[in-house]
């Protein structure tokens, strides 16, 4: 059972909040895990006290795998519910290894808006669906999902404009830019002449990542599913 003061700690934050968390890994080193809190808090005890064992990922992760863990005891643990990036509109400029994700084994897909560093602070107004491939002796490739290009290479702590993609099976918006999407574009020309219309009243269109179908709308307050469009 977890003890009054992690209660205290973990304050009101539940499975599927999307967390931030500074604590300790299983090498007892300091760590810091962003994503979506994947199960219940689990009592620990360790040389800092007790504590509570929080699993922090992607979306659909196996909450034991250990690359999710972050160990929170009293003296050094924090945590705090945060807003969820926005696809294409939330950007980060950093290292390879802060991408949530990046240890997990599963395919690690973002939306790529070029080279990071100090010097890179404009941030990317559209990004080019990527996924993130393990080269070899320490090495990563961002490949373009569309075309299988490589978009950039490098270590650990490489440096790159990212956003988060939608997570597997889920709908993605869209880029509007032409360049970006011709499949969209494709869909557009297909849409039926109250399209305009529909989205004025519902939002913007969401399209299914993989089947280009439109499954709902959605505003800054509201998605709306296809079903419920009258």
């Amino acid at each position: 059972m977890l003890s009054e003061a992690i209660k205290k700690l973990l304050g009101n934050v539940k499975p599927g909040d999307y967390v931030t968390a500074v604590g300790v890994d299983t090498r007892g080193a300091e760590v810091k895990r962003v994503g979506t809190l994947l199960a219940p808090p689990k009592p620990v005890k360790g040389k800092g006290g007790e504590g509570a064992r929080l699993c922090i990922g992607l979306k659909g992760t196996d909450p034991e795998q250990r690359s999710t863990w972050a160990l929170l005891y009293e003296s050094n643990g924090s945590v705090k519910r945060i807003k969820p990036p926005v696809p294409g509109e939330d950007w980060t400029n950093g290292p390879l290894k802060d991408i949530p994700g990046m240890r997990v084994d599963a395919p690690m897909h973002i939306l790529y808006g070029g080279k990071g560093g100090k010097r890179a602070t404009q941030e990317p107004t559209n990004g080019e669906r990527a996924e993130i491939v393990h080269v070899g002796e320490g090495r990563y490739e961002v490949r373009s999902l569309a075309s299988g290009k490589a978009l950039f290479s490098g270590a650990w702590g490489a440096q790159l404009w990212w956003s988060p993609a939608a997570e597997n099976g889920e709908p993605y918006i869209e880029d509007q830019d032409q360049d970006q999407d011709q499949e969209h574009e494709r869909q557009e020309q297909n849409e039926p002449q109250d399209q305009t219309a529909t989205e004025h009243r519902y939002g913007k269109a969401v399209y299914h990542v993989r089947t280009g179908q439109v499954v709902g709308y959605l505003t800054p307050l509201k998605f709306t599913p296809i079903g419920d469009v009258e």
